[in-house]
């Protein structure tokens, strides 16, 4: 979107570590330029607005790479501009399994929900979703969110799992969560000017491994 008062920002940095009077860069609404675009309502609605459309077109365009674009029946025909026909697949199905591809059941109690059990009674069709989470968890993924969109910074996702999701065991490292997570949501962040880093922990196997698992293990390079 065109920014109206692009002329008019600030030429000396104010995103610093002595202008926040902290190494977090939590400034205070009296620290931001009046010039600045932190401080700009029309630039902020603008920016929202922005953004909002673009997170839409981000949850097309990774559904439809894991499922396609939607057509059937793809020929092509005898014209000399050698053009193709198509047939739409359900859009109405492809629009709800889109919905749950992203949607995170937000109301889970880690106070009282002790037991897998426990969190299949309150969030029953969490698999089928986008997962679960607390409602602390959210909020504080949305502060995290818009501090690194206040301030550029680099947002920071660590990644844990088991060591086959890693990438060890004969799988490449692309491969692993870490690796799709920053492809996917890299360009993402890089369009709101916020640098995406993703660390990947390998938790320790829970049981003892098998002779199998110590070889894949040994073949990864673990």
């Amino acid at each position: 979107f065109f920014d109206g008062g692009a002329d008019d920002r600030p030429q000396e940095p104010y995103m610093t570590v002595e202008n926040a009077g902290n190494p977090f860069l939590d400034l205070t609404e009296s620290k931001f330029p009046e010039e600045s675009w932190q401080a700009d309502a029309v630039y902020a609605n603008h920016f929202q607005d922005a953004g909002a459309k673009l997170v839409v077109r981000a949850k097309e365009a990774i559904y439809a790479t894991y499922h396609g674009y939607g057509l059937k029946n793809v020929q092509a025909t005898d014209e000399a501009d050698d053009s193709v026909t198509w047939e739409l697949e359900n859009i109405d199905k492809r629009l709800q399994e889109r919905i749950n591809m992203f949607m995170v059941n937000q109301e889970v109690d880690l106070g009282s929900i002790t037991s897998a059990e426990a969190l299949e009674e309150v969030a029953p069709s969490w698999r089928e979703k986008g997962g679960w989470t607390t409602s602390r968890s959210w909020d504080g993924l949305k502060r995290r969110l818009l501090h690194a969109l206040m301030t550029n910074s680099p947002f920071t996702v660590v990644v844990t799992g088991s060591w086959q999701s890693m990438g060890y065991g004969g799988n490449h490292g692309y491969q692993s969560m870490a690796a799709t997570m920053e492809n996917l949501l890299g360009p993402l962040f890089d369009k709101l000017n916020v640098q995406l880093v993703v660390r990947a922990i390998g938790l320790p196997p829970l049981q003892g491994l098998s002779s199998q698992d110590e070889e894949e293990l040994t073949i990864g390079g673990r």
